[in-house]
């Protein structure tokens, strides 16, 4: 893989003398260029920063390029999707419903929305 900027190719021959003719270097290099169209886009921040949290009640996703087909479900965090998204281009914000004020118990694991 070559990293953007400067890729530095090495190649090492060995040969048991200097004046041997038993060396035979043969070296091909292929590349291919990936359309940076086809990149998807990537999270550019989301606020509040990632951490421990008392209460959540909403978070905005800010992405690299516009998006389009955005759903609630498509965010999940700790296995509960957001209830309302709204929205356009590279910022969509994620409203959650309020943690219940009791523990509970899932019957099983949840679906899991597309990832963003």
């Amino acid at each position: 893989m070559l990293a953007a900027g400067t890729n530095l190719l090495a190649v090492r021959g060995l040969n048991t003398t200097l004046t041997s003719s038993d060396l035979l270097l043969d070296v091909e290099v292929y590349a291919t260029a990936q359309d940076p169209a086809l990149a998807p886009p990537t999270v550019a921040s989301v606020t509040p920063t990632p951490g421990p949290v008392i209460e959540l009640g909403s978070l905005t996703v800010r992405f690299s390029e516009p998006v389009t087909n955005v759903n609630a479900a498509d965010l999940r965090i700790n296995g509960i999707a957001a209830t309302n998204v709204s929205g356009t281009r590279e910022t969509w914000t994620f409203v959650f419903p309020s943690p219940p004020t009791a523990p509970s118990i899932s019957p099983g694991p949840p679906a899991m929305g597309s990832p963003i």
